[in-house]
């Protein structure tokens, strides 16, 4: 029987002038060694995700040409084609080498999502609607989002370790599933109709409950979330111009207040490091960064073999301080892994 969840707290956060200033001051006391991750290829490479073992999902070719799906793992890059109509598609590689994703098939439903284990043998989760998974803990327990086929409207999806379903009924629209905070709780965002109006949730994966309702007033891209509940993204302010941020217990951080420059912080790791993008639209440029205690630093100018790339964006940071970039090789779009330095 699908239960619905109640809310059994709410925090009304108030986004005022709690700013966490950025300097660009200082040396930052780690290099990077670029590791190309596909140095014989002429396709375009693109970042995908980055597990806490250097394994890297990355997506190969353009979508005229047509885009395979590659594993990096132990400096060889494998293509991951697995027969199916008309691919399949990966977003996430766990720790324990097991990869998520879904497949897009002839029959109804047309998304139906699965896993590989580490020897690569298929798992496939099924539901009786459309699916579209979002993460999946050390238990290889999964969430998502799920569509009946007769309703507008979508729910979270949870598949236990074992393989059933259960579907989380929020009141809530416009649900975007985050990740997994813990084994058992996950962040999701969701849109109310009264004010404020936008809503990150804490959910409980076993009860349904919601555990903590952050209200704002500006919609919140959350890109990446950590074990003790931080997570970083990006807002638009006023202006419309797009803020990294992170929020902690508390409350919201900005990453940059220099009012020409734009960002998105797009993965944290358990040392608080943080990673993402910044841009100048007035000189057109987008460079890969990285948040370093209260310092930002251009990570282009951090890497001891740097020649012939131009890095624009960090996309992932593991437990390791490895970072995931995209970037261009000599003219061409690819992507690579910085090995820490000290």
């Amino acid at each position: 029987m699908l239960r619905k969840a109640h809310i059994i707290d709410s925090l009304s956060i108030q986004i005022t002038a709690s700013i966490l200033i950025m300097s660009v001051k200082g040396e930052c006391a780690i290099n990077y060694r670029i590791i190309n991750i596909s140095p014989k290829l002429e396709s375009t490479v693109t970042a995908g995700c980055l597990n806490d073992n250097n394994d890297v999902i990355a997506y190969i070719g353009n979508p005229l040409g047509g885009i395979h799906v590659a594993l990096f793992k132990k400096n060889i890059l494998n293509n991951l084609n697995i027969e199916g109509y008309p691919k399949n598609i990966f977003v996430k590689i766990n720790n324990n080498e097991c990869l998520l994703g879904f497949e897009q098939v002839q029959t109804s439903p047309n998304l139906r999502v699965f896993y590989l284990d580490k020897n690569f043998k298929i798992h496939r989760r099924q539901a009786y609607g459309e699916c579209q998974p979002s993460d999946m803990n050390a238990n290889n327990e999964i969430i998502g989002l799920y569509r009946q086929r007769d309703k507008p409207l979508y729910s979270v999806a949870f598949w236990n370790a074992a393989g059933s379903f259960k579907e989380i009924h929020l009141p809530y629209n416009d649900l975007h599933v985050l990740g997994w905070i813990t084994n058992s709780d996950f962040l999701v965002n969701g849109v109310s109709h009264t004010s404020p109006k936008f809503h990150t949730l804490i959910v409980n994966s076993k009860s349904g409950n919601i555990q903590h309702d952050i209200r704002h007033d500006s919609e919140w891209v959350v890109s990446n979330v950590r074990s003790d509940g931080a997570f970083v993204g990006y807002r638009e302010d006023a202006s419309g111009k797009r803020r990294p941020f992170i929020f902690l217990k508390g409350g919201l951080n900005d990453l940059i207040t220099d009012i020409d420059l734009e960002g998105e912080a797009i993965g944290i790791n358990t040392s608080r490091e943080i990673v993402g993008t910044t841009y100048n639209y007035q000189e057109a440029t987008h460079t890969a960064t990285i948040w370093v205690g209260n310092n930002k630093y251009d990570l282009n100018k951090l890497c001891i073999n740097h020649s012939g790339w131009t890095l624009s964006e960090a996309v992932a940071i593991n437990a390791r301080g490895t970072i995931l970039c995209q970037g261009k090789y000599e003219g061409r779009d690819s992507a690579c892994l910085l090995l820490p330095v000290q």
